[in-house]
């Protein structure tokens, strides 16, 4: 119970930054073993969020060329998982974002998003070699959802990372591939990805960088037919390990945008094991 709270008032805190095209949470097989089903039920808390501009506080989040963006907001997910016979677990993932900062007739200060459904765990493992996926479909629950009248929206968000062989460093790639279906017909596609270089000092801390970009399609414009979705970002910072809880502040800038203090923003991923 300590966990949960912990992680609920980790996200609320975290409400004083704003939240990233996305991000991965770490994650493992979960076998089936003995016992009652309340047994063999895991929770996971995960989300992120990225402060407005350090040198413009006005609830905004910072974007490439300075200008104004959508309010400050953080993204916190639950993930309930139970072991399956398949390998990775089922999880059923709901969402939900907070706006404390500033609030728009469009974006209020609390927002339910589209919950999951899937399969999450590990694919597959060797060596230093890893890869953790979650395969899931977003249920249209939200108003958004509904008006846009979406029917399917399946993604799958890939973890691969390789890491040396008696060595600190760790190469990592985030990939997040997924598209939605709409009543009429129409398809609309979004790919995230995100390489990453971690130096792992313990079993607490770890430096990394971080690069991250998104693309997508209009609606209807064909599957493959991406235009950019914002801009590409870099950053660097440290993860922080502690009790099967991580916190993972960093500083991010656009490289190939407007650099000042208007566009340089902290960020953080947060997270961990609940239950």
């Amino acid at each position: 119970m300590f966990r949960f709270v912990f992680g609920v008032a980790l996200s609320l805190w975290m409400s004083l930054a704003q939240p990233a095209f996305g991000a991965v949470p770490s994650g493992s097989i979960e076998d089936s073993t003995t016992g009652g089903f309340a047994d063999k039920i895991k929770m996971g808390f995960f989300g992120w969020a990225y402060g407005n501009g350090l040198g413009k506080w006005d609830g905004r989040r910072a974007k490439h060329d300075g200008t104004d963006g959508d309010p400050v907001e953080v993204l916190s997910q639950i993930s309930v998982m139970y072991p399956s016979n398949l390998g990775m677990d089922f999880v059923v993932m709901p969402q939900f974002k907070v706006r404390p900062l500033l609030t728009t007739p469009e974006k209020g200060p609390f927002e339910i998003v589209d919950p999951t459904i899937g399969l999450v765990g590990t694919v597959y493992k060797t060596g230093g070699f890893s890869w953790w996926a979650r395969f899931d479909n977003a249920l249209p629950l939200s108003s958004g959802s509904r008006k846009d009248g979406m029917i399917l929206n399946p993604g799958a968000v890939n973890s691969v990372a390789y890491r040396f062989p008696s060595s600190s460093w760790e190469l990592q790639a985030v990939i997040v591939p997924s598209f939605a279906v709409h009543d009429n017909g129409d398809l609309k596609s979004f790919l995230y990805t995100s390489p990453r270089v971690n130096y792992i000092l313990d079993d607490s801390w770890t430096l990394f960088g971080i690069m991250e970009a998104a693309t997508e399609t209009k609606r209807a414009a064909g599957l493959f037919n991406f235009n950019s979705a914002g801009a590409t970002s870099v950053g660097a910072g440290f993860k922080y390990s502690f009790s099967s809880l991580y916190v993972q502040p960093f500083i991010n800038v656009y490289p190939f945008g407007r650099v000042n203090d208007a566009s340089t923003y902290l960020g953080m991923f947060f997270g961990g094991d609940i239950l």
